[in-house]
């Protein structure tokens, strides 16, 4: 009974074998790109990579991934083609780079996420598929102590003032604008420090900038926070505006630090009295001439121009605000319809990046009312329009043209408008037909 078993187990394992041999299909890889300790708050680079053979129809749809306690985006970031040979077998690879901050020390796993793709298989036929992302797993440590607010490679804050704080009188407003760059982290990721004031003063803060594609004065690429501070002066004095800090651990160093823009000294002086007065109006003395012509006509006129202008108010307050905001949503409903849309696509057809023509065509079909380019190219006839589409794919997506980045639209361009055209007079005609009958035939 063993033997037979384990000859059956033999049997199963050498078709599974064989099957797999004749029709090779896609997969995906996962790794941790970040080398060294980990942290709470340190951000990790999670590399994804989806691989097909052949080459690839769309696109993979890379998903959103949710670990407890840890926050994972997905950077806009250019997606990097691979290319790769398993088993004699050529495949095409498209990688994607997540974000990933754990928030707390502890062994973490990938959770279950697939990645629907389209490829050509070796009969020439699109194929559907869905691959998973692996489940690899990883440790975070404690640090030492304590851990301050984010984990950074390094951190440096900078700040400016609008004018000189020595100058100041009473009632004055100073502003006050920190700048906190940070490497190998997101914008979002950086707190914002405290901006207290003494009494005397009162502290306004804007809504804070946040740029996950800033550089510093050395060139180096991050993220920055940028705070805008307004310190109100309400009476003379001197006043010690406090530094405005930030604790943070150097994961490159391994060790916790602290970066700052220095304290602001401002001195405010009384505010200086009046110099204009208002002189009173006096009634004209007892026998004094009535006022002429001129002086009456330039009376009239001055109402007249304040009519005019109160009239320009009113309109500019009441009646254009709901008027711009219609024009302004009018041109937003254009900007975002098929037409415009299809004229965008025309005029990057009319030059020769394969990539922008790609991401237009794609932006096109899904105005169109097509979820991919695959979905619209499967309701068109005409077979040349169809072999150009796959020669685009093929040269984006199979790696086999080193110039596939540059190539002449001209005759995709020709056909694209005529299947527009076609698409649009058949929808016509459909509706022609079923409108309601005469009623008296």
């Amino acid at each position: 009974m063993k033997a037979l078993l384990r000859s059956l187990l033999l049997a199963l394992l050498g078709w599974a074998y064989a099957f797999g041999a004749e029709a090779a299909g896609p997969f995906a890889r996962a790794s941790v790109d970040t080398k060294g300790p980990v942290v709470p708050g340190q951000q990790i680079s999670l590399a994804v990579d989806v691989f097909a053979p052949n080459f690839f129809t769309s696109a993979p749809q890379f998903p959103l991934l949710d670990i407890p306690n840890a926050v994972v985006t997905l950077p806009d970031q250019r997606a990097l083609n691979l290319n790769d040979t398993v088993d004699g077998v050529d495949y095409s690879g498209i990688r994607k780079v997540y974000a990933m901050v754990p928030q707390v020390a502890g062994h973490f796993t990938l959770p279950p996420a697939a990645i629907p793709l389209s490829y050509r298989d070796d009969n020439g036929q699109t194929v559907k598929a869905t691959v998973a992302i692996p489940a690899i797993s990883f440790d975070v440590a404690a640090a030492p102590g304590a851990l301050p607010a984010f984990a950074a490679q390094e951190v440096v804050v900078s700040q400016s003032l609008d004018r000189k704080p020595e100058t100041l009188t009473a009632g004055d407003a100073l502003v006050r604008t920190v700048t906190i760059f940070a490497e190998n982290t997101q914008a979002m990721m950086i707190p914002a420090p405290d901006f207290p004031a003494p009494p005397g003063v009162s502290v306004y803060r804007e809504t804070p900038r946040l740029a996950d594609d800033a550089h510093d004065r050395h060139g180096n690429a991050g993220s920055s926070r940028t705070e805008r501070v307004t310190y109100v002066m309400e009476k003379p004095g001197t006043y010690q505006i406090p530094a405005a800090s930030l604790d943070w651990y150097d994961t490159a160093k391994h060790q916790t630090g602290q970066a700052s823009a220095p304290a602001v000294t401002a001195t405010v002086a009384a505010a200086p009295p009046p110099t204009q007065t208002i002189a009173p109006q006096l009634p004209p003395p007892d026998g004094s001439p009535a006022l002429d012509q001129k002086a009456k006509r330039a009376i009239a006129l001055l109402a007249l121009v304040v009519l005019a202008a109160a009239v320009v108010y009113a309109l500019l307050r009441f009646v254009w605000p709901p008027l711009d905001k219609r024009r302004r949503a009018y041109l937003e409903r254009r900007a975002q319809s098929e037409p415009a849309s299809f004229g965008h696509l025309l005029a990057v057809l009319d030059g020769d990046d394969a990539w922008t023509a790609y991401w237009a065509l794609g932006g096109w079909t899904k105005r169109a009312g097509f979820r991919t380019i695959a979905d619209w190219t499967a309701t068109v006839e005409d077979g040349r329009l169809r072999a150009r589409i796959e020669d685009l794919h093929r040269a984006l997506f199979a790696g086999e043209r080193a110039d596939a980045g540059s190539q002449d639209f001209s005759e995709l361009r020709q056909r694209i408008v005529a299947a527009r055209r076609a698409q649009l007079s058949a929808k016509k005609e459909k509706t022609q037909r079923s409108a309601l009958p005469r009623l008296n035939p």
